[in-house]
């Protein structure tokens, strides 16, 4: 079991960031509802998407995993990432996330 999951689908796009300017950080704040991540532990249990704004701040390497269910082999990668709140979370990215997107970063 995990608190917290990352939903990244063919809309997501990740991209450096090398400065947010103010009007950069208003348009982003109209079409979503940030949460630090110091606040993370507050939507533990409840149902639903938690948005997250943050940098990422360490790649971990690929590595594999077997399935007990079914013995199959998964692939995963961790990245840390960490917030305005200075809170830094650990999400792990599985199978082509970890390998196509993960590899980006």
């Amino acid at each position: 079991n995990n608190d917290y999951e990352m939903y990244l689908d063919g809309k997501c796009e990740i991209e450096l960031c090398s400065d947010v300017d103010q009007s950069s950080a208003q348009k982003m704040q109209r079409a979503y509802e940030f949460c630090t991540i110091d606040r993370l532990p507050s939507k533990i249990g409840v149902r639903g998407n938690v948005d997250v704004v943050a940098i990422v701040k360490e790649v971990g390497e690929v590595s594999t995993i077997r399935r007990k269910s079914d013995n199959s082999e998964l692939t995963k990668r961790e990245i840390t990432i960490v917030d305005e709140s200075a809170k830094t979370v650990v999400l792990t990215l599985w199978n082509t996330l970890a390998t196509e997107q993960g590899e980006k970063l």
